[in-house]
């Protein structure tokens, strides 16, 4: 939190609950049904471990894990990019499914052939009142509904390019309750593409259709994945 640049600051909080001063040089008065506050450090609880899930070797890339009720029955299900696999466990850490790469979880396959570099997106992105997992590998991104198959249409590829998607979002762009799937990949522009879940796009067949939105450089965002590149040193001078 960035303070403005005054010799003592005050804050009520609370509902008269205490005074806290920051950065003061000196005591001050405490207003009338106000207490100060013991600052003195305490002992806090190491974390402790309560479970592993199970899973293969599939190690997390520079992943994090989701939690969201997929299947709308009031319990989260917790989702996790696992190298090449997508992997999902009930709430209380039992295996629910899990699925390689661009397949369905109904495959025999335990692995993939591509990695997942990004965490998923996920949320009810086609207002069906069920969760969806938005995934990125190789040059691919998918979208898996929430029994662990692929909807119509998915995967697809980035447009004339073989370079790998290293970051993925969700969000409805147009407000009509159903997202789109924004991607960024790497190397040479254009680096970033929309994609729709919309059922009547493509005269009203179902599908997918994807844009290229223009960027003459490697990258014209500031920090499109997080890291801005796999150094994480991010685009400080403005050159890239």
């Amino acid at each position: 939190m960035h303070l403005p640049p005054f010799p003592h600051r005050s804050f009520p909080v609370a509902a008269a609950a205490f005074f806290l001063c920051l950065s003061c040089s000196k005591d001050l008065p405490l207003p009338a049904g106000l207490t100060t506050v013991d600052l003195t450090p305490s002992a806090v609880s190491m974390p402790v471990l309560r479970t592993t899930l199970p899973a293969s070797w599939d190690e997390n890339r520079f992943s994090s894990p989701a939690v969201f009720d997929l299947d709308n029955d009031g319990k989260n299900e917790i989702i996790a990019s696992r190298h090449s696999v997508l992997y999902v466990w009930k709430s209380d850490g039992t295996p629910l499914w899990r699925a390689p790469v661009g397949e369905n979880a109904s495959t025999s396959n335990n692995h993939g052939s591509s990695r997942m570099y990004c965490s998923p997106a996920v949320g009810d992105l086609n207002n069906d009142q069920f969760g969806e997992i938005a995934i990125c590998y190789s040059n691919k991104a998918a979208v898996y509904d929430h029994n662990g198959s692929l909807l119509p249409g998915w995967p697809v590829s980035f447009p004339n390019s073989s370079n790998e998607i290293r970051s993925i979002a969700a969000c409805d762009l147009d407000g009509d309750r159903s997202c789109e799937i924004l991607a960024v990949k790497t190397s040479d522009g254009p680096v970033e593409i929309v994609v729709s879940l919309k059922d009547d796009v493509g005269g009203g067949k179902g599908g997918v259709q994807v844009w290229d939105v223009a960027s003459a450089v490697k990258s014209n965002l500031d920090w499109p994945t997080g890291r801005e590149n796999y150094l994480r040193t991010g685009d400080f001078t403005g050159h890239e």
